[in-house]
């Protein structure tokens, strides 16, 4: 059984995206102060997307596993995400 407190995500999985953003202040005639921001590397991020897969196969098996796997979620989990639910606020209560 996979150990439910391990986490799918690694440094090795992670892909690092680098997009430079220039930002400026420009004064104006009257002294003021004005804020620009150049979003021209929006289409370099774009296609660094582009380029990423559309799932990640040591994600898919993981999950795959645990699916077939009939003590995922276990017990334990299940009533520490349900403590978790009756304990959390109810939000809705705020609304009225």
């Amino acid at each position: 059984m996979i150990d439910p407190t391990s986490s799918a995500i690694n440094s090795e999985t992670i892909v690092p995206i680098s997009v430079p953003v220039a930002k400026s202040n420009r004064q104006r005639t009257d002294g003021s102060t004005t804020d620009s921001l150049s979003i021209s590397k929006a289409q370099q991020l774009l296609e660094s997307l582009s380029n990423l897969p559309a799932a990640r196969p040591d994600a898919v098996k993981q999950g795959l596993m645990l699916l077939a796997d009939p003590n995922y979620p276990s017990s334990l989990i299940v009533a520490q995400i349900a403590g978790k639910l009756l304990n959390s606020p109810d939000l809705a209560e705020s609304l009225g």
